[in-house]
């Protein structure tokens, strides 16, 4: 796929002779990046900008640059937990009570702030690509692409359903069948709650795990991914997650919803290899599930 890559470009060698822009598009690169790429004159062979047209040779590398860019929101100075880095992706175990991006709610003080500041750290002039997003009390793993290529073809896994995200969960109650499928819609409503319709379109696999006097365990697998779908569908069987106050009430016990992404499974942008992170289950579920034997 790719023959060479650092955080400053990366190079792709052709299989056969054609066209740059042949090339670059049997690569997964879309027509819209390309166009101002090429315009940009970003796309070079042999350190000289080329065409569209321009006709590779079999063995014969072209080079993408990526633009210095400037990330819009403020950088702010916080130590965030990242389990993996390279010249493509940042993977990052996310901590409850923070807001994934600036909103009228929250101006400041979120993830991106905190990616925004270790970017400019690393010294990497580059936008933020959020490629996956937690709720604010949700725990877990989140990926960040370094380059406009890398967050593409890793919203194409999504897309296609090949980014793979798997959470832990705790319910009220045990729910029968102990595993199964959830297949009901999450439509959008005036205000950030969800509501859940009888319709097929957003599936979630279950699997029950532990169960305590009051609560269950879950390993949830989302297939397609909605805002609040876990959240949502859960209370929607009449098994909301612990702590939720938005689809049911608080805990006395765990001080968010009892909801962490604990495992994710792609493949690299570059590299084309697969790709796991998995975490344990947060210190505080495992204190909830102590408390409810």
């Amino acid at each position: 796929m790719f023959s060479d890559f650092d955080e400053s470009s990366i190079k792709i060698k052709a299989d056969e002779k054609l066209s740059a822009y042949k090339l670059l598009k049997q690569n997964g690169i879309s027509s819209r990046f390309l166009k101002s790429a090429f315009s940009k004159k970003l796309i070079r062979f042999k350190n000289e900008p080329i065409k569209s047209n321009f006709l590779i040779d079999k063995d014969e590398e072209i080079e993408i640059l990526f633009e210095r860019e400037t990330e819009n929101h403020l950088a702010q100075e916080k130590e965030l937990n990242i389990i993996y880095e390279d010249c493509a992706i940042i993977v990052v175990n996310k901590e409850s009570n923070l807001s994934m991006h600036p909103t009228k709610n929250y101006t400041k003080d979120t993830f991106l702030n905190y990616m925004a500041y270790h970017f400019k750290k690393i010294g990497l002039d580059r936008k933020v690509r959020l490629v996956n997003r937690l709720d604010f009390d949700t725990t877990g793993l989140l990926v960040v692409a370094k380059s406009p290529i890398a967050h593409q073809l890793l919203a194409k896994q999504i897309e296609n359903d090949e980014f793979k995200r798997y959470y832990y969960g705790i319910v009220c109650g045990h729910i029968e069948p102990p595993f199964g499928i959830i297949d009901f819609e999450i439509e959008k409503t005036k205000d950030i709650k969800r509501v859940v319709t009888d319709n097929y379109g957003a599936m979630t696999k279950y699997y029950s795990l532990e169960k305590t006097s009051n609560y269950t365990l879950l390993k949830l697998n989302i297939i397609t991914g909605r805002t609040h779908q876990i959240r949502a569908q859960m209370a929607y069987i009449g098994h909301p997650i612990v702590g939720d106050t938005l689809y049911g009430k608080s805990s006395k016990f765990i001080d968010r919803q009892a909801l962490t992404a604990y495992k994710i499974s792609f493949k690299h942008p570059y590299l084309n290899k697969q790709m796991e992170f998995e975490i344990d289950l947060p210190k505080d579920m495992k204190d909830l599930l102590k408390s409810d034997y």
